[in-house]
C-alpha cells in the first residue's frame, strides 16, 4: 500500500508541475506578441502605446497630405477601440482587421501656417470650426495598420467606418 501511496503522490507532484510549466509559457508567449519590430530595429510595443502610435501616424499622415498648410496638430481626445468594441461593431466586420491593427476616433484641432492664403473651408469640410488661424473641435475615427514593411500606415481615414 506504501508503494502506490508514493505513487500517486508522485503523479500528483508531475501534474502541478506541468501545470505551472504550462501557466509560466502561456504568459511568456502572451507577453512577448505584442512586441514588433520597427524599420530602425527598434522593437516597440503598440499594444501598449496605442493612443501614441495613433497621434504621432496621424500628425504624419496629416501634416503629409497638407504639406504647405499646416503647423501644428493638436489632439483633444484619442478613443481606442477595445477588441470587444471592435468585435461588436457591425460596421467593422468587413475591414479584415488584424490583432495589431489600431481602430480609433480622434478629435482634434488643426493650426494652419502663418500667411496661409488658401481656402481654410477646406479643413472644415465635414467637421471643424474656425477660430483664427485655428481649425478647432475635428472629428475622425480610422485604422492604423501594421504593414509588410515594418511601418505603420493609416487607413479608412475619414468621419465615419
Amino acid at each position: 500500500m506504501g508503494e502506490s501511496k508514493n505513487l500517486i503522490i508522485g503523479v500528483i507532484v508531475v501534474v502541478i508541475a506541468v501545470a505551472l510549466i504550462g501557466v509560466g509559457v502561456y504568459f511568456s508567449f502572451s507577453n512577448s506578441d505584442d512586441k514588433l519590430t520597427k524599420k530602425d530595429n527598434e522593437s516597440v510595443s503598440i499594444f501598449s502605446d496605442k493612443e501614441e502610435t495613433v497621434k504621432k501616424e496621424l500628425e504624419k499622415y496629416i501634416k503629409n497630405a497638407n504639406e504647405s498648410s499646416i503647423e501644428e496638430v493638436n489632439f483633444d481626445e484619442v478613443k481606442i477601440y477595445t477588441k470587444e468594441e471592435i468585435e461588436n461593431n457591425e460596421l467593422l466586420k468587413d475591414y479584415d482587421l488584424k490583432p495589431e491593427d489600431i481602430v480609433f476616433e480622434v478629435n482634434y484641432s488643426l493650426k494652419l501656417l502663418d500667411g496661409y492664403n488658401g481656402d481654410i473651408m477646406q479643413f472644415t469640410a465635414g467637421t471643424g470650426e474656425i477660430d483664427g488661424q485655428w481649425v478647432k473641435n475635428k472629428y475622425n475615427c480610422g485604422i492604423v495598420r501594421y504593414n509588410a514593411d515594418n511601418d505603420y500606415t493609416i487607413t479608412d481615414f475619414g468621419t465615419g467606418f
